[in-house]
């Protein structure tokens, strides 16, 4: 958008008119992305950690690490008598989820803190 000489603002039409493509263009690009995601995350071992790694890699407290074990909103095994969570299983599936993790670990690494 310009704005002339006389304040106007003056519109480019033929943007306009190519912007609902490109949205289509990248909304299936982001489609086919997440189905790659998908399936490398298939492929992916599972990522065994203790609750206390599972919770200090998520910014949770034990206590509430521990509880959504319990409640089985984490994917966990019981190996002898140690209980360990799978953090391939909490990785994000959604491009928002994608987005606002990327976003959390670049403000932790801007300040100071290593990407994990």
């Amino acid at each position: 958008m310009n704005v002339s000489g006389n304040g106007q603002c003056l519109v480019d039409i033929g943007a306009l008119i190519a912007l609902p493509a490109q949205v289509g263009a990248v909304i299936r690009e982001l489609r086919q992305l997440q189905q790659e995601v998908r399936e490398l995350r298939q492929a992916l071992p599972a990522m065994l950690v203790p609750m206390e790694e599972a919770a200090r890699q998520l910014h949770v407290d034990y206590s509430t690490m521990r509880r959504w074990v319990r409640k089985g909103s984490v994917p966990s095994v019981k190996v002898g008598n140690t209980v360990r969570v799978d953090l391939r299983g909490l990785r994000p599936q959604s491009g928002a989820e994608i987005l606002s993790l990327a976003a959390a670990l670049a403000t932790n690494v801007s300040h100071g803190e290593k990407a994990a």
